[in-house]
């Protein structure tokens, strides 16, 4: 398995540094992505081109989900969430680390079993091999693979 992941733009929102857009391109078995990080004092949000909602991992299946909140009759929240087939929870962790280092443009991942079985991740950084000493620190998630 290989996710690609590549950086395409990055701005601020109206001229404020803290208060940043960065759009990600993702290919992933076969499949392209297009995610949107924005970053402010708030916190982080990432979103899916095309739908509505924000982005987040589920640890109990192990699946990108979208979630769409509004309101509802009498005061209510109307919750829609809907799991992401075909996006690894290990594309939005990477692309967390790419928006904690500002200069990340690329990030590959590629997963090979080994006979045994195990998982052998390799990690590239703008082209450059990462040597991590554990790899599920980083990327908790691993062994679950699909």
């Amino acid at each position: 398995m290989e996710i690609k992941i590549k950086k395409i733009d990055c701005h601020q929102v109206d001229g404020s540094a803290s208060d940043m857009i960065s759009t990600y391109n993702v290919m992933q078995n076969n499949r392209e992505f297009r995610i949107t990080c924005r970053s402010n004092i708030f916190g982080r949000s990432f979103s899916l081109d095309g739908m509505d909602g924000t982005l987040y991992t589920n640890r109990e299946d192990n699946m990108v989900h979208v979630q769409k909140v509004a309101l509802g009759g009498g005061c209510g929240l109307i919750i829609d969430d809907e799991t992401i087939e075909g996006l690894s929870p290990l594309t939005i962790r990477a692309i967390i680390l790419a928006e904690q280092n500002t200069e990340t443009r690329e990030i590959t991942i590629t997963i090979k079993r080994l006979e045994d079985g195990a998982c052998h991740p390799v990690l590239l950084i703008d082209g450059t091999r990462k040597n991590i000493y554990c790899f599920s620190d980083i990327f908790p998630d691993i062994e679950g693979l699909r």
